[in-house]
């Protein structure tokens, strides 16, 4: 992440590129046409002023004027070349482009296709030592107007126009896989905070797309409004973007009043929106002014409430904190240098394309933030989840054990105790003379050793598990009705671990009264075999069956695959409706 971090940070350097310039020398000079009522005619008589190459020319808020520049070119060199004059802001609505009559028309108000994506360029050749004089008529309604201009070679802008073209296939295709990324983890999670970085990830990409003239110049060039749309998903954009923040700074728990604060100031910018619509339909240019002015202000409001929020969180959270406003620091100086600007408090601002950058790197910034979050957050739940889980199996494995222990307590409780007691009580009535009584005693001493060994026999403590397992289904032949069980052995040792006996014991009394209970089966069939390395344990059965698909495993089956695993063995249960069920055990000889 501080890898991600940091590239984020530098990003804006990777798109450098150096502009080379013609040897070609430049006189040039504008005029301001307050109403558009120049001609190509009468253009000549009007006052221009001397201006530099690169020289920012701004004309503030316009709704009717149009700029006229005069261009002396001249070419000292000893051969032809051809150059290209840049216009540094195809925002524009229209610039034409005249040699004695007009040439060529570029712009946003015109269906006309830009060789280059963000750069209103206009190809020139000048012979050996020629002079040549071009006009320019530059038109931009209701809105704020500037330019640039310079020359550049051909080979320059080539590598420019191709270098922003790849790096802008490369940024949308980034954004692409985020938006795609935090689409799914918001489908998983439903979290708000991942829609609003959706929202805003896709308003970024049509911002970047108009503001980069791909959409004008590539996609739609007969679609005449995309400087209106550059605004209004501007706008639109910005008020995803700090809801966004306020709901990654969690304010509306954390500082409720900003977060209240920043509802009503993108409640008043979607309202100054719509009105702004309604007056631009009919032409109400100076509304259109008043609400321009309204939204900064609103703007101004947002921008402190988010400063503000992001460095009282560096209390709550500081990781947050310090992400926030690395992320919006970028946008404050951007946006109060357009503001300065549209004030007319300064004549300096950075340039569109950087609203661009900022958003691609508050995209990426924060789209590799979310999915950590959400990474981390599924791995603290899933060794929450190892936890319980483990913390249920030490609670069923001491039930499990303490069930083991009980068995052994009370078989030994009612042989030892009751058995020695009625021996005693027989032998007292060997000196008597009635026989019925020493026939019932008899028989009485009989069955309670048998109860004591069906509840946990004695042989089981010296690990005799095929003697406790013969004499256990010997008893449920001769008490129960309707099943039979055959129990069969192959090389299987007469005795094996205590431990182990006692499970397997238990493991096969559950299975036997599964088969019978909820299988319904009539013929049960117990194997054991032995082998070199392993044993293998099997029950089969002909009940009812099951979909294993469509099953869950009840605390009786859960419990028995416990004790397996806890033996280091293997369980598997095979079944199909109708067709009875196999359980088979695999289990190492020697651990």
């Amino acid at each position: 992440m501080k890898i991600i971090l940091w590239i984020s940070l530098f990003f804006p350097y990777f798109i450098w590129a150096t502009i080379a310039r013609p040897p070609i020398e430049i006189k040039s000079k504008v005029a301001f046409d307050q109403n558009s009522k120049f001609t190509f005619n009468n253009y000549k008589r009007q006052y221009f002023l001397p201006v530099q190459e690169k020289e920012n020319i701004n004309i503030g808020y316009n709704e009717k004027t149009a700029v006229w520049c005069i261009f002396n070119l001249k070419n000292n060199t000893d051969k032809t070349i051809k150059f290209w004059l840049i216009f540094e802001n195809f925002r524009l609505d229209s610039i034409q482009l005249f040699d004695g009559s007009e040439i060529e028309i570029l712009g946003d108000r015109t269906t006309e296709n830009n060789r280059f994506l963000t750069l209103p360029a206009f190809q020139i050749e000048l012979k050996a030592n020629e002079s040549h004089e071009y006009v320019a008529r530059l038109k931009k309604s209701i809105s704020f107007m500037d330019f640039s201009f310079y020359l550049e070679t051909t080979k320059s802008i080539e590598n420019r126009g191709n270098n922003n073209f790849f790096l802008l296939s490369l940024v949308l295709g980034m954004i692409g896989f985020l938006v795609v990324f935090n689409s799914i983890i918001y489908l998983i999670t439903g979290k708000k905070l991942y829609f609003l970085y959706v929202c805003y990830s896709v308003l970024s990409s049509i911002y970047i797309i108009i503001a980069t003239g791909l959409a004008k110049f590539m996609l739609f060039p007969n679609f005449i409004y995309f400087s209106e749309g550059l605004i209004y998903f501007g706008t639109i954009w910005f008020i995803i973007l700090f809801l966004f923040l306020s709901y990654f700074l969690q304010l509306k728990k954390n500082d409720y009043k900003l977060y209240l604060i920043i509802c009503f100031s993108a409640i008043l910018t979607t309202i100054y929106l719509l009105i702004s619509v309604l007056f631009y339909i009919f032409e109400i240019w100076k509304g259109i002014k008043i609400l321009s002015v309204l939204n900064y202000i609103n703007f101004i409001v947002f921008i402190a409430t988010i400063l503000l929020a992001g460095i009282r969180h560096l209390k709550i959270n500081k990781a947050n904190g310090i992400y926030v406003l690395l992320s919006f620091i970028p946008h404050f100086v951007w946006t109060i240098s357009i503001i300065l600007k549209a004030f007319g408090l300064t004549n300096k601002d950075l340039h569109i394309n950087w609203l661009v950058i900022l958003s691609v790197y508050d995209i990426i910034l924060f789209g590799f933030i979310l999915v950590r979050f959400y990474f981390e957050t599924f791995q603290s739940n899933m060794r929450l989840s190892q936890e319980i889980v483990s913390q249920r199996d030490k609670t069923i494995n001491t039930i499990l054990a303490t069930q083991i222990n009980e068995r052994q307590s009370i078989a030994n409780l009612i042989h030892d105790q009751f058995g020695s007691t009625i021996g005693h009580i027989i032998n007292l009535t060997k000196e008597g003379d009635n026989p019925e009584v020493k026939e019932q005693l008899q028989d009485f001493s009989e069955n309670i050793r048998e109860v004591s060994h069906q509840i946990m026999p004695k042989s089981l403590e010296l690990g005799a598990l095929m003697d406790a397992m013969a004499s256990q289904i010997n008893i449920f032949n001769q008490t129960i009705t309707g099943t039979k069980i055959e129990f069969q052995t192959y090389d299987f040792p007469q005795t094996i671990d205590t431990k182990k006996a006692q499970n397997l014991y238990l493991i096969f009394l559950e299975l036997i009264n599964n088969s019978r209970k909820h299988g319904g089966s009539k013929n049960i069939q117990i194997e054991f075999f032995g082998y070199e390395d392993s044993f293998v344990l099997q029950c089969t059965d002909d009940g009812k069956g099951f979909d294993k698909n469509n099953v869950e495993f009840g605390f009786g089956l859960s419990s028995i695959e416990r004790r397996i695993k806890e033996m280091k063995g293997e369980f598997s249960m095979e079944s199909e409706p109708r067709y009875g069920t196999i359980v088979q055990i695999n289990l190492p000889r020697n651990l």
